[in-house]
């Protein structure tokens, strides 16, 4: 009886041993189901991660070593050492934030702050330009800038660059009509910069923060600022006023399409605005940078390009002044409310015309009255 009983007591415990090793190995199944899952979900995360490291990663063929790029701009005077009209760097201005562009990206503000904590002088007010290792700052007057640096989302065609666009009602100016201008790049050139092909756009500093105004308010109404012209070189003037004059006396058709206007009121005979860099041709581009339709083409001499029915002084140009087709030209108009607005001065005989009248008076005051004459490469 004790032995049965004992041996009934053996089989109690074996079966509770069995019944417990059988509780711990289901529960530790059951306890890396979750533990896979979390081990997933880890997985999953990390993807993501490094997804949207990739997203952020600099553009392919960008490297890390690669120089950093600057806007470029042109002295008006010797600086030191450094010429007049020679293409130099401009690292900093004190109204425009200019960040470097490694192949046309963006570096980072740190990188700004670092590259610029290296700096031993002081420019607080001043702007930062440098060329062939040497590095000074110089008062930002003097500075002829390239637009398509500063100009974010304009459109550019400098057709004096190529093949000149000019004509009296639709008739060739010989010498001018289809021709590279004088003192021009030709056509587009590699930007470093930008990392693309752009024209070459100098204009004077003063001039480019209105510009950029004018603009601002242009993308807010959905437009986009073509420019045509802005710094003209004085080789380049005389070519077209030469050109243009000889046409006019020589060709009683064109005479008769100037009609009272007269040469002078489309080409100066002299320096303009467009020597100092602080004259601007423009009109406007639809968002996706299509050239909108304007009262006629650009650079017509005639009356199809008449801001005005006939001819006033900038300080008499009102907009009750203006010819029937400009008022009937909702992108014309924008442009001129766009650029009066920032501070322009407009030409009865050109649309397209705008005048910086301030920043011209203070660039003939530092570089005289016989305009500048530099190639901008």
């Amino acid at each position: 009886m004790v032995r049965r009983f004992a041996h009934s007591r053996l089989a109690a415990v074996l079966v509770l041993c069995f019944a417990l090793v059988a509780c711990l190995w289901l529960s530790a199944c059951g306890s890396n189901e979750p533990a896979q899952e979390a081990s997933t979900q880890k997985g999953s995360s990390q993807a993501s991660s490094s997804a949207a490291e990739d997203v952020q990663a600099p553009e392919e063929g960008v490297e890390d070593d690669a120089p950093l790029a600057f806007p470029t701009c042109w002295l008006a005077v010797d600086a030191e050492d450094i010429p007049a009209g020679v293409a130099v760097a401009v690292e900093y201005l004190p109204d425009l934030e200019i960040t470097a562009h490694r192949g046309g990206v963006p570096v980072s503000d740190a990188d700004m702050q670092a590259y610029r904590a290296e700096w031993d002088f002081e420019y607080e007010g001043l702007a930062v330009v440098s060329h062939e290792g040497r590095r000074v700052a110089v008062d930002p007057g003097v500075l002829l800038v390239n637009l398509p640096d500063v100009l974010d989302g304009a459109v550019f065609d400098v057709a004096y660059s190529y093949a000149a666009t000019s004509n009296v009602a639709g008739m060739e100016i010989p010498g001018i009509t289809g021709c590279h201008l004088n003192g021009y790049a030709d056509g587009k050139q590699q930007n470093a910069y930008l990392g693309k092909e752009e024209f070459v756009v100098p204009c004077a500093y003063g001039t480019a923060l209105k510009a950029r105004e004018a603009a601002k308010v242009l993308s807010d109404q959905g437009y986009r600022l073509l420019v045509f012209d802005a710094y003209r070189p004085m080789a380049a003037q005389m070519q077209l006023s030469n050109a243009f004059e000889e046409a006019y006396y020589s060709d009683p058709a064109i005479q008769d399409a100037v009609f009272d206007w007269g040469t002078g009121w489309f080409v100066a005979s002299g320096a303009s605005g467009h020597n100092y860099g602080t004259d601007l041709d423009a009109g406007v581009c639809d968002s996706a940078g299509n050239p909108l339709p304007m009262p006629s083409s650009y650079d017509a001499f005639d009356e199809t390009g008449c801001l005005t029915a006939y001819p006033v002084s900038a300080a008499e140009i009102m907009p009750d002044a203006y010819r029937e087709e400009v008022i009937e030209n909702q992108a014309c108009m924008a442009l001129h409310e766009a650029f009066t607005g920032a501070g322009f001065s407009e030409l009865a005989s050109e649309w397209w015309h705008f005048a910086d009248d301030e920043t011209e008076s203070q660039m003939r005051a530092i570089v005289g009255d016989t305009g500048l004459d530099f190639v901008a490469e």
